[in-house]
């Protein structure tokens, strides 16, 4: 009788290029949460006063027994006892959480190859002159973008938005999107190009000498990402599900209240523009110290729900006076996606003799 042969043995690689951490997945869309609030609540011009929205842990195992707001606003204050001086506030927190197994098998999602993307190296806005071109070419062919001062309206003030928009009209090759980085402790916003052909098969990215055009992008002639000359990359996944809470604290009735309502409109009526969901990628640092995007997406439950209004006395107060605080809960999905280059994990075969 033959010998069996198991394919599922361990791998037999060093994890240590891996980029699994401690506490990753909670961290990450505690982040999330508070990136997308600080953008919603500072660009609502009619809030009487802009909360503080920050991210908190507690070490109090009791936290795990009572996930009331009470008390989780009690640990707060005697955690953090200078609570006092940063209300309002928005305090992001996750409760208790479980693991979702994505499949009855693997976690293995797919193979891909690395989308090419080129940034500019300059950020708006974008001094452009009439029949400035863009020459470029990828594996589809060669092409060219012609800018006119019709298709702005200041074409010698172009904003970022306005770029991508653009080149996406007249680029069938290319897909551009807005990126934000700091400089000087300062948001600047540029332009990310990258290909149009999905991932199952690779790609690349030339910017070709455009006269003028190189400077005002930032783009030097020949600037080329190029993924052909890439292995492949094995996606996986894991996950879990978990409470998001967002614990509200004011100095008044009034602004609990506002800020409750101003949460529930972003979570169930501008989120619908998403789809309900925040989709990204943690720069995370592999084992030689590079720093790569890992994707995630969060993925938001309909089964949100609100407690009860309360105060607790405030801890630089003589006792009358309070912090109004009430929780709003979000019952999320987090996938979280590792990639790893093909033949990284092939493991290895054995044969299991029968007794």
């Amino acid at each position: 009788m033959g010998s069996p042969v198991v394919y599922n043995i361990p791998p037999t690689v060093d994890p240590s290029g891996d980029t699994f951490r401690f506490g990753q997945m909670v961290e990450t869309v505690k982040s999330v949460f508070v990136i997308e609030l600080q953008k919603f609540f500072g660009s609502w011009q009619y809030l009487s006063e802009i909360p503080n929205i920050e991210k908190f842990h507690f070490d109090d195992p009791r936290d795990r027994e009572d996930d009331g707001q009470l008390l989780t606003w009690t640990h707060i204050i005697m955690q953090y006892p200078d609570i006092g001086q940063r209300l309002p506030l928005i305090a992001v927190t996750t409760a208790s959480g479980t693991q979702r197994k994505m499949s009855f098998g693997t976690q293995y999602v797919g193979t891909y190859w690395k989308i090419p993307v080129i940034k500019t190296g300059t950020y708006e806005p974008f001094a452009l002159e009439d029949k400035m071109t863009l020459n470029y070419s990828t594996t589809a062919g060669v092409a060219s973008i012609i800018f006119l001062t019709t298709d702005f309206p200041n074409i010698n003030s172009v904003t970022a938005q306005e770029l991508a928009e653009r080149i996406n009209y007249s680029a069938p090759l290319l897909q551009a999107s807005v990126f934000e980085t700091t400089v000087n402790d300062q948001t600047r916003r540029g332009v990310m190009l990258q290909s149009m052909k999905p991932p199952a098969a690779p790609d690349y990215i030339e910017i070709s000498a455009s006269g003028d055009l190189n400077v005002v992008l930032g783009i030097v002639a020949g600037t080329k990402d190029d993924t052909t000359i890439l292995p492949p990359i094995k996606r996986y996944q894991y996950c879990m599900d978990m409470n998001i809470g967002l614990d509200i604290g004011a100095e008044s009735e009034t602004l609990r209240k506002e800020l409750v309502d101003l949460l529930m409109v972003f979570m169930q009526f501008y989120m619908q523009d998403r789809n309900f969901e925040f989709h990204g990628a943690a720069n995370m640092p592999d084992g030689n110290g590079d720093i790569y995007p890992q994707p995630f997406q969060i993925i938001m439950s309909n089964a949100q729900s609100k407690s009860g209004e309360s105060e607790v006395p405030r801890p630089d107060g003589d006792g009358s006076q309070k912090i109004y605080v009430d929780r709003y809960t979000i019952p999320v999905t987090m996938l979280q996606f590792l990639d790893r280059p093909l033949g990284a994990d092939q493991g290895v075969v054995t044969s299991i003799k029968d007794p």
